[in-house]
């Protein structure tokens, strides 16, 4: 009989110590809920005060990303006013002048940036002396989200463009005093600075006539320019000579006036590559 209690005594005995063993695993076991759900307190207050930041962040590279702000160039137009300019083409449906006025409106549609200051002038009898300004205005240097700001200026200078209603009435053609003119409003201010005449390039007043000749002397011509000091500093400007039309003429004496008008550019110091062209849109790649 002492033998069975002492038996019963030992497995009570082990008993308890696998009780005992088995215990803190299971206090460990219920307090699994409370440890992670103190994890996730931390975590959602850690997201609470960096979500703010991160928005911050994004909205000021978005703004700067819509406010697009371009860099400013400026442009000078010439417009050839003389009455050479009523010749018709073959169609007999639209004169040279008119290809001209719609050149430069292509222009401001198509090729007027963001921030360019343009000024639009005429070629006439004394260009220099009595400056004919034919309109003004600049693009906003601010392209907004959608480039509406830009699209909407460039409309208001095409709408002031069109009420013009011009014509061809100047009896003679002052390029010289034109390009004066132009070498002066741009004043050598440092930025890009681009001159467009849209003209047949034939100058002729009292003083100096290049469209009468059925070809041009490009060395005695260019030596009366300097002599007559009708050479206008254009250092760094790019010139573009558009619609340069060859109407009552032979091909010998477009060619000599392109390579007179070369030379005279030159020697302005304006950049490289001088356009020189029938056409009347700016090419990209030049």
């Amino acid at each position: 009989m002492l033998k069975a209690q002492a038996e019963q005594l030992e497995a009570e005995q082990v008993s308890a110590a696998k009780e005992n063993t088995v215990r803190p695993a299971s206090q460990q076991n219920n307090n699994q809920p409370a440890n992670n759900q103190t994890s996730a307190d931390t975590k959602l207050d850690t997201f609470i005060i960096i979500s703010p930041l991160v928005i911050i962040l994004i909205a000021v590279l978005l703004f700067f990303a819509f406010k697009s702000v371009a860099r400013a160039d400026e442009t000078i137009v010439f417009l050839d006013m003389s009455r050479s300019m009523e010749s018709n083409d073959y169609t007999n449906q639209q004169t040279e002048f008119q290809k001209n006025v719609n050149g430069i409106e292509s222009f401001i549609r198509n090729d007027l940036m963001p921030g360019e200051k343009l000024r639009v002038l005429g070629i006439i009898e004394n260009s220099f002396s009595n400056p004919y300004l034919l309109m003004e205005g600049q693009v906003s240097t601010n392209k907004g989200a959608f480039g509406e700001v830009v699209a909407r200026d460039k409309l208001n200078l095409v709408q002031a463009w069109k009420k013009l209603h011009l014509k061809p009435m100047a009896k003679m053609t002052d390029i010289f005093g034109a390009l004066s003119l132009g070498s002066n409003l741009f004043n050598h201010r440092e930025r890009k600075k681009q001159l467009i005449l849209f003209s047949d390039m034939r100058h002729y007043t009292r003083e100096m006539d290049l469209e009468t000749p059925s070809v041009i002397n490009k060395d005695s011509e260019i030596k009366r320019v300097i002599e007559k000091g009708y050479l206008a500093p254009l250092p760094d400007v790019k010139i573009w000579c558009l619609g340069v039309h060859g109407a009552g003429k032979e091909p010998t004496y477009w060619r000599s006036l392109s390579v007179f008008w070369m030379e005279y550019f030159r020697q302005a110091k304006a950049s490289d590559p001088i356009v020189f062209s029938m056409e009347r849109r700016l090419l990209k790649n030049e």
